[in-house]
């Protein structure tokens, strides 16, 4: 447990001072004129945008689990504030955790809900890093955009694959055991997993309300390149984030936080946004 302990404290430190080294590379002083010159109603037009991604993203859950909104709410906020911290966002399971603390709910029941939230999630981002990668088709950054993009699709399928392969399941869940949490996964488990099936037309409506949220999530970096007098479409914007996301969660590093900036800073800046422009950019989506 102790190394463990040492193990994440190394990964997040990595990530600030990568964090740290971007914005020091950038130009502190460029880049605290250049937030200071933000056009604070662009800016604020990006918290809604940002505000409503992350309540479509509470209802996306909420049509798979069923259960009030304000409950899953709670759920959401907290697992993806820790999942933040995690290597490959892995405090996903968490939610189901926090539905049993709150209704009483068996963890079995709503854990195929995160499963197909995180495959339908990864199928959405996938779909829309393809434009992504059609921009940066002349950059010394495709090939690694590459790399990454074909490790999500590996991801993708083995998410898919677990429902349909009782034997896949039983395989990943005893692998899941071995980490260092205190949820377990017993036989039991397993067999309610298998047991619990969700309508096709939630499923349906859960992948709308992914790409919605994605499609606002590039809004989001729409408006905060608004307010700093940068010029990205909204396709452009989008398909970037998705791009920078699977970058991040393949990178190992807690939430992706440092590799995430990273990646999404030379994407715009291939685009011809001056380098200590693009960090505050990122910088101010993030925020």
């Amino acid at each position: 447990k102790t190394n463990c302990v040492i193990k994440r404290i190394v990964l997040l430190g990595t990530s600030f001072a990568i964090l740290a080294g971007i914005i020091y590379y950038a130009n502190p002083a460029v880049f605290i004129k250049n937030i200071s010159q933000a056009n604070i109603y662009f800016v604020a037009a990006a918290f809604l945008a940002a505000t409503a991604a992350f309540l479509l993203k509470v209802l996306k859950w909420q049509v798979l689990v069923s259960q009030p909104f304000f409950t899953v709410l709670h759920a959401q906020a907290i697992g993806n504030a820790a999942s933040s911290f995690m290597p490959f966002k892995s405090a996903e399971p968490l939610k189901p955790v926090l539905l049993k603390m709150m209704k009483g709910i068996d963890v079995s029941k709503t854990f195929p809900s995160v499963i197909y939230e995180r495959a339908l999630e990864m199928l959405v981002v996938a779909a829309f890093s393809v434009y992504a990668l059609a921009l940066l088709s002349s950059s010394d950054f495709l090939f690694l955009s590459i790399i990454g993009f074909f490790v999500m699709l590996l991801l993708m399928a083995v998410l898919f694959a677990l429902f349909y392969s009782r034997r896949l399941g039983s395989m990943l869940f005893s692998l899941f055991n071995k980490i260092p949490i205190p949820l377990k996964l017993s036989e039991s488990f397993v067999s309610t997993f298998y047991s619990v099936k969700i309508r096709k037309k939630s499923v349906a409506l859960c992948f709308i309300f992914t790409a919605v949220s994605w499609l606002l999530e590039g809004l989001t970096l729409y408006l905060a390149a608004a307010s700093l007098g940068v010029s990205i479409s909204l396709p452009a914007a989008t398909a970037f984030i998705c791009l920078a996301a699977i970058l991040g969660i393949v990178s190992f590093l807690p939430g992706g936080i440092g590799s995430f900036e990273a990646a999404l800073s030379v994407m715009i800046f291939y685009t011809g946004v001056p380098y200590a422009l693009s960090v505050t950019l990122v910088m101010l989506y993030r925020f």
